[in-house]
């Protein structure tokens, strides 16, 4: 059975750019959700299909490239509850 859940990621984002980051991602249709998790520390959190991972890494490199953000960390999704890991 294939994995349901979306691979999760966190980055840093510059405070002042968030909202182009957000609405750089919001133009990849299908391919990423985000939100930011931490407004004080400006860490957003990014869950992308598996299908979508490459689409995403493409945007993302050039957003680091461009200064914009640190480059992102793939974590554990934390919407998974334990009893749900396949």
């Amino acid at each position: 059975m294939q994995n349901q859940y979306c691979h999760y990621f966190q980055a840093y984002v510059k405070p002042e750019f968030c909202w182009f980051v957000v609405a750089i991602l919001k133009a990849e249709e299908h391919v990423v959700f985000t939100r930011t998790l931490d407004i004080q520390k400006s860490i957003m959190e990014f869950f992308v299909p598996e299908l979508m991972q490459n689409q995403f890494f493409m945007v993302i490199d050039a957003l680091i490239r461009l200064g914009y953000m640190e480059p992102v960390k793939e974590m554990t999704n934390r919407l998974m509850q334990v009893d749900d890991k396949r």
